[in-house]
């Protein structure tokens, strides 16, 4: 089994990176997502993408506190399922050092580490540095080769700004510096075929703490009152939230919404599932108010205070 870690900080595009490996590629792997609490929106999307095995490890963060766990997966599923390609995508605020060095525990004949993949987005580069320095850093530091994702829109100068500042860490690796959807089969076929050779740059063991508020069923009864919430986000008046996303039954149309790196985006998408959801990532994050504003009535609404925990 030779297994690819796909990895990159909260909203970087990791999920949206590996529908793309799939859809290029003839491999057909199972997917370990790394989720936390009741959040697994990211699986549903991968779930409607391809017919794929999807295992959700929502126990807690594969790099800490349930690493035995994480241990134990993977050795079931090397057991139990016996494939070719397992896809593991960490949480968004995981180490990456401790990931590999998991890894690197339990590999043999059988078992084998390929180059692991970053997901940067250029956009929040030095605002991540400066306020999640230890994951940030120990996760460009830890990759063998980076994707540089929502570019599309980027100059060139504004690209080599970003691969200046990748690079001050980590000048051993293979930074992709065009988008990656444009990008011929070959490049994503190699993905499957490099096998790691990094030499793991442990930083301390200090984790990322940050609050996340998941809502079941929020009270939003149209497109513009969803976007007069993401807007709110964006401005900070929930506090300093950095990821946000969720499901939602809007007029009887589902709807998805995310958000990173200070931008949003709205989709329809198809689905029967009645599982509505929001789940919002941050520091500081003002929940009475949000209460408040998603209207929420004998609701579920879960409150977690995390170290590293979260997809």
């Amino acid at each position: 089994m030779k297994i690819l870690v796909v990895s990159g900080f909260l909203g970087a595009g990791k999920t949206t990176f590996i529908k793309n490996l799939i859809t290029k590629t003839n491999v057909r792997p199972v997917i370990l997502e790394n989720e936390y609490g009741d959040d697994n929106l990211d699986s549903q999307v991968l779930n409607r993408a391809s017919d794929l095995q999807i295992y959700e490890f929502m126990e807690g963060c594969v790099c800490c506190s349930k690493k035995d766990s994480f241990k134990n997966t993977l050795l079931t599923i090397s057991a139990s399922l016996d494939p070719e390609y397992l896809i593991v995508e960490p949480s968004g605020v995981g180490k990456l050092s401790n990931i590999l060095s998991n890894i690197e525990q339990i590999s043999y004949e059988k078992i084998e580490c390929l180059n692991p993949v970053l997901v940067i987005s250029p956009r929040q580069i030095d605002e991540y540095l400066s306020k999640y320095s230890e994951v940030y850093l120990d996760q460009i530091k830890n990759a063998g080769i980076i994707v540089l994702s929502k570019i599309e829109n980027y100059s060139k100068e504004m690209i080599e700004k970003a691969k200046n500042k990748i690079t001050r860490y980590n000048k051993n690796a293979v930074i992709i510096d065009t988008p990656y959807q444009n990008m011929d089969n070959s490049f994503f076929n190699e993905l499957f075929k490099s096998k790691s050779d990094i030499e793991i740059r442990e930083e301390n063991d200090d984790n990322l703490k940050l609050d996340q508020y998941t809502t079941s069923y929020p009270n939003i009864r149209n497109i513009p009152q969803l976007i007069m919430l993401l807007e709110d986000v964006v401005h900070k008046r929930y506090g300093d939230i950095v990821r946000a996303k969720g499901e939602l039954l809007i007029n009887n149309e589902r709807i998805r919404f995310d958000l990173a790196d200070n931008l949003y985006g709205i989709v329809s998408v198809e689905d029967d599932i009645d599982n509505q959801q929001c789940v919002f990532i941050g520091q500081n994050i003002d929940k009475k108010k949000l209460d408040l504003n998603l209207n929420i009535k004998n609701k579920k609404i879960d409150y977690v205070n995390m170290r590293s925990g979260i997809a």
